[in-house]
């Protein structure tokens, strides 16, 4: 509930006054606080307007009686219990007006105008005129400290000079000399290797070094030699053995010699006592021996065992064009050499079947010595290279230079291979220097060999290839 003055009786002349200057000020007239039910009821008579402004001359005594009525005001509209009929608010907050009459409270006029515009600033004054310097009089006597003065006005700010224009761009200069040239850089890091670790005089700092004993690979940093990664995994699982093949069916026996002729009988001695007995005829010359059989159909070949699991973490040997040959099992230095002192410093790598092959650096598999039944021709047998039976691992491979073919053992158990005697052969595979040839046996060998039978490149799980000769260059990953 707003703040309330309390009531109090307004002069007829007070009241008269407020209507003209509501009349002037608000755009109102003091006829807005007339209302029809005021002539009506006949407390304003046509005679008290005039002119649509209102002074006490020229209300009757009945109208004047109906002005001296009582006015309050607060901050906000009034409400019910402020004030009887026919009295008058005014809301001091903004102005408006209401007149109390039989059903309540009734907005009349606003007498508080809209707030006018700023004036104008008015100009600054001229300054005074600087008197004329008068001549200096004697020094009088020290007075006594006046007043500070007024400060003086500002003086008028000159006017702003005209902004030069702007001078025209300069040509362009000489491009400058080249630089010298910046320092050549580092050298890049090298690989060496050896069959032992690496000595403090061995390279520089960022080179690389492979030990082919120990297959450590070591870096060479500012305090030394430190091993990064061995690239040779451990040897996984043996595989489970394939079922044995058939035994092929035996040859036919061969015709029996014919038999030489019977000794000349002795004589018979005379009658009477005994004679001694002739001696025995000599026996009849052997025959020749009938011809060999043919050789029997050979078994079909065993179901393959699966392969056994790949050692975890072991390097890989690949070919030129990225495909993994097999995990690395063992290698040695490659040699300047050749023929059999170069295959045997090979890669020996474990392929994705299982099986076990030699390779050269140079990319050629290695050749075993195979001796033949033919003259390089026939079945094959791998020499074992010692009169008692040796064992090897069962999926072992060796490629075969007479017969241009990739061969295996023919015969596994339980996973491996044991050699027995060699049969009569009539050549084998020799290496020397100068590369690979057949040549015939100068004597019948005492060896024991494991027999051989053909593959193919699909069974041993390598890539196809010319002949016994892997892409290259190779490369350890």
């Amino acid at each position: 509930m707003p703040a309330r003055l309390s009531g109090r009786t307004v002069p007829a002349l007070l009241v008269a006054g407020a209507l003209v200057v509501s009349a002037g000020v608000g755009g109102a007239t003091a006829g807005a606080l007339i209302t029809g039910r005021d002539i009506k009821d006949k407390s304003v008579t046509a005679a008290d307007i005039q002119d649509r402004t209102l002074g006490t001359k020229q209300l009757s005594e009945e109208a004047v009686n109906s002005l001296k009525t009582v006015w309050n005001s607060g901050v906000g509209a009034p409400s019910a219990e402020d004030g009887t009929t026919n009295n008058w608010y005014l809301d001091t907050a903004t102005g408006d007006t209401y007149k109390n009459t039989r059903k309540g409270w009734e907005f009349r006029v606003n007498i508080m105008g809209a707030t006018g515009a700023p004036g104008a600033v008015g100009p600054q004054g001229v300054a005074g005129a600087k008197g004329e310097t008068g001549e200096t009089g004697a020094t009088g006597a020290t007075g006594a400290t006046g007043a500070k003065g007024d400060k003086g006005d500002k003086g008028l700010t000159g006017d702003k000079g005209d902004k030069g224009t702007t001078g025209d761009t300069g040509a362009t200069g000489a491009t400058g000399a080249t630089g010298a040239t910046g320092a050549t850089g580092a050298a890049g890091s090298r690989w060496l290797q050896g069959t032992a670790a690496p000595t403090a005089g061995d390279g520089v700092v960022g080179d690389w070094y492979l030990n082919t004993t120990t297959w450590d690979a070591s870096e060479k940093t500012a305090s030394g030699w430190s091993v990064r990664v061995n690239l040779r995994g451990p040897i996984g699982p043996k595989g489970d053995t394939g079922a044995t093949g058939a035994a092929g069916a035996a040859g036919a026996t061969g015709a029996t010699g014919a038999t030489g002729p019977v000794g000349q009988a002795g004589t018979n001695g005379t009658n009477g006592s005994n004679g001694a007995t002739g001696p025995q005829g000599p026996a009849g010359p052997i025959g020749a021996t009938g011809p060999q059989g043919p050789a029997g159909p050979t078994g079909a070949t065993g179901q393959q065992g699966p392969a056994g699991a790949s050692g975890a973490g072991g390097a890989v040997l690949k070919d030129v064009n990225g495909v993994v040959l097999g995990t690395i099992l063992s290698a040695g230095s490659p040699s300047a050499g050749s023929g059999v002192a170069q295959y045997s410093r090979g890669v020996l790598i474990k392929t994705s079947t299982g099986y076990i092959i030699n390779v050269g650096w140079d990319g050629s598999a290695s050749k075993g010595q195979l001796y033949y039944s033919g003259s390089c021709t026939g079945d094959a047998y791998w020499n074992a290279g010692n009169s008692t039976p040796q064992t090897m691992y069962g999926k072992s491979a060796v490629y075969s230079h007479s017969l241009n073919q990739w061969m295996v053992v023919a015969t596994v158990v339980n996973g491996f291979a044991t050699s027995a005697a060699m049969p009569a052969v009539g050549g084998f595979d020799n290496s020397g220097q100068s590369g690979w040839s057949c040549s015939a046996p100068t004597q019948t060998p005492t060896q024991s060999a494991w027999k051989m039978r053909a593959s193919t490149t699909a069974e041993l799980g390598l890539p196809t290839m010319s002949g016994n000769q892997f892409a290259v260059p190779l490369t350890i990953g």
